[in-house]
């Protein structure tokens, strides 16, 4: 008994000593394992379209890697793609290399600045083969901006953005018609014989080739950017099928899309076991930005969507698997950046990344370590046209500026989702758009009265825009509308614009008994009237009758802000000398005690700030720093604040009650502005147009200039 009892003592601890080894693979030990490097990014895949976050969601093998590897359940990327895919291949944040406006069109001149190095040529260094296979999206009007002179050593995919899935064509417009042209190339070449053939099989197979093609003892890097789930919406048939229990067309074929991805990555993955490179292999697998809720994409519970800097713009599904990985089956809770792939990948493969935005998360992803490599992020920052930037700290996260997409709409595969209108027997969509124009409800453009319109089981078209009700009454001026009658009316919530639709009922099949208005004429005044002045229909009251006599514009009430006091923006933000090498530094808020106080005073989220700066882009930096926060302190700026970790969903701003931690993080945005690069927007140059290069996109008529 007792030897039996040694005997298992030995047992435990030979596996004790075999679990530690385990354990305790860090940066340094995998990186002599010199393992190959797997990096699938989906396009436009929401927060919500994969089934680790959703079981509505049909992807096995996706599911299978991330359970079985580490999920990253925090794992953020910029709001559209060309920035996202910048900061994978740079590490860089896209503000800082001017590369944060949004996405290269097919005829900018630009790419990415050649000074910023990609990551292939910092692994091409350390003997490794480098392969990219899909989208590309990073410039390529001159051959320097292309895969294959930023260190990839083949290529196989398209330069633009978007494409047909199955002539893989990309339009544009030519002499005034919609032409498609061809956007395909095998290395340098065109590949015109994949007409037909879907872009996600296109891709499994090209990836499939390398992989059965090499030696599994020479380290490779494979980036296979897939062009799904980007619109257009375009799957095969038996995908889409597999839910037809959703109504809602674009959300059905969108999965579709998912599903057949999916299966692409299942076989990618069986290639990689069947010739001996999984074992080791590290799968990193994330989305370029959220889901396109217009597009069918979904970002739900989270607010927002592609585009934007909300949550469901920004956050996105991710995770690392490997056999390496000593702790598979968890979810990692850490921040993370698009940005940090780039030094991790570098890291593991035994190279050493350069000095970028970016951090090396391997030990923390594989559990080795619980200290986090990140306890910030900047979302973003974009002066083109009104400065909005988003800054993450910890919990709280800030929002400056106005932000576009901000709503939160639910799953279309729920019950409680909107469905798919469906068309009136007997009109054409041109008819429906004709029948429910403004201008052919109530000729609100002429001078002739409405005595009376009754409006019965009508149902509007989505595409029309809501009428404004400055259109309705003359409130421009002082002639009386005598009566205003609204039966059968539900209240607006909609505080911001009050919407023609909000008035009368016409999204459901309920009659509006009558609408008068005698001696109405068009309101020359194209500004739309602030809820604030007319019936309270933000709240829960009926409006049973409106009289307006003697109505003016109170708008210039609104705006008026002679009476603000203008604020320096140094006693915001003082700023200490320049430092030896030029750069300037924004000091922590340590101002005058009585700025604090009346800045504490402030509701932050509908202050309007003021200053004598105004935006010069010709400035050097220091000053072009005061100048774009001049810019955006200078309007009406939404400043909002959340706290992530309470309210994932971003509903409850508390900017106005937590002022300290806005201010403080407004500080250290201010410092980031040092940084700031002029977004690198070119106009379009009709010198790309495929008609003059034999009808295919392609590059050489620009010169790389950054």
């Amino acid at each position: 008994m007792v030897q039996l009892d040694s005997r298992l003592l030995l047992l435990f601890i030979a596996a004790s000593v075999l679990i530690v080894n385990i354990t305790a693979i860090s940066t340094e030990e995998i990186a002599t394992k010199r393992p190959h490097v797997v990096l699938i990014v989906a396009d436009d895949l929401g927060w919500n379209d994969v089934p680790w976050n959703n079981p509505y969601v049909i992807a096995p093998h996706m599911s299978d890697l991330a359970v079985n590897g580490v999920i990253l359940n925090q794992s953020y990327v910029q709001p559209t793609c060309t920035p996202t895919r910048a900061a994978l291949m740079t590490g860089r944040y896209p503000f800082t290399i001017g590369l944060q406006q949004g996405v290269i069109g097919p005829l900018e001149p630009m790419g990415v600045p050649l000074q910023s190095k990609m990551l292939p040529q910092f692994l091409k260094k350390v003997g490794y083969t480098t392969h990219a296979i899909g989208k590309w999206h990073l410039g390529f009007c001159s051959w320097e901006y292309t895969p294959l002179r930023r260190g990839f050593d083949t290529f196989y995919g398209f330069y633009t953005g978007s494409a047909d899935h199955y002539s893989h064509k990309r339009p544009t417009i030519t002499k005034g018609k919609r032409t498609e042209y061809l956007d395909l190339r095998n290395n340098t070449k065109v590949d015109n014989g994949k007409g037909g053939v879907y872009s996600t099989y296109v891709y499994a197979s090209a990836a499939e080739e390398i992989i059965r093609s090499r030696k599994p003892e020479d380290p490779m890097f494979m980036y296979l950017a897939f062009q799904s789930v980007h619109s257009p919406l375009q799957v095969p048939l038996q995908y889409k099928t597999q839910y037809s229990h959703i109504k809602y067309f674009e959300r059905r074929v969108y999965l579709g899309m998912v599903t057949a991805m999916d299966e692409a990555i299942g076989k990618v993955v069986k290639a990689l076991k069947e010739t001996g490179h999984y074992e080791n292999s590290v799968i990193i697998f994330t989305t370029d930005n959220g889901g396109s809720v217009r597009k069918g994409g979904s970002n739900w519970p989270l607010r927002g969507g592609k585009g934007a800097l909300w949550e469901g713009g920004t956050r996105g599904p991710a995770f690392i698997h490997s056999p390496l990985l000593p702790n598979p089956g968890t979810v990692n809770e850490n921040l993370h950046h698009a940005t940090d792939w780039f030094s991790t990948i570098i890291s593991i493969a035994g190279g050493e990344p350069p000095e970028v935005d970016g951090t090396n998360q391997w030990d923390v992803l594989a559990g080795i370590s619980t200290v986090p490599q990140r306890e910030t992020i900047v979302y973003n920052m974009d002066d083109s046209k009104k400065f909005k930037a988003g800054l993450r700290m910890n919990n709280y996260k800030l929002l400056v500026g106005g932000m576009a997409r901000k709503s939160w709409v639910s799953t279309p595969e729920s019950e409680d989702a909107p469905r798919r209108r469906r068309r009136p027997k007997g009109f054409s969509k041109k008819q429906i758009v004709q029948l429910f124009k403004p201008s052919s409800v109530i000729p609100l453009h002429k001078k002739t009265p409405v005595s009376k319109l009754t409006l019965s089981g009508n149902e509007p078209s989505m595409n029309v825009k809501p009428l404004k009700l400055s259109s309705l009454l003359p409130l421009d001026k002082k002639t009386p509308v005598p009566k205003l009658t609204l039966s059968g009316n539900k209240p607006s919530t909609d505080v911001q614009l009050l919407k023609l639709f909000s008035l009368l009922p016409l999204h459901k099949k309920t009659p509006v008994a009558e609408l008068t208005l005698s001696g109405n004429e068009a309101s020359t005044n194209d500004q739309p009237l602030k809820p604030s002045s007319v019936p309270p229909l933000h709240k829960t009251t009926q409006v049973a009758e409106l009289s307006l006599s003697d109505n003016e514009s109170s708008m210039a009430v609104h705006n008026d802000s002679s009476h603000l006091e203008p604020i320096n923006i140094q006693q915001v933000f003082p700023v200490q000398e320049l430092v030896d090498d030029g750069s300037m530094k924004i000091a922590s808020l340590t101002g005058p005690q009585s700025v604090e106080k009346d800045l504490l005073k402030m509701k932050m989220d509908d202050y309007i700030f003021w200053n004598e700066f105004k935006y010069d882009p010709s400035l050097q930096i220091e000053n072009r720093v005061l100048n774009i926060l001049g810019g955006y302190f200078r309007d009406r700026t939404k400043i909002r604040l959340y706290n992530l970790e309470d309210d994932p969903e971003e509903r409850t701003n508390l900017s106005d009650v937590e002022t300290n931690t806005t201010l403080l993080m407004l500080s250290y945005l201010a410092e980031e502005l040092v940084r700031y690069k002029i977004p690198l927007i070119r106009r379009d140059n009709n010198r790309g147009h495929p008609m003059h290069w034999q009808d295919v996109w392609t590059p050489g008529w620009c010169t790389a200039q950054w």
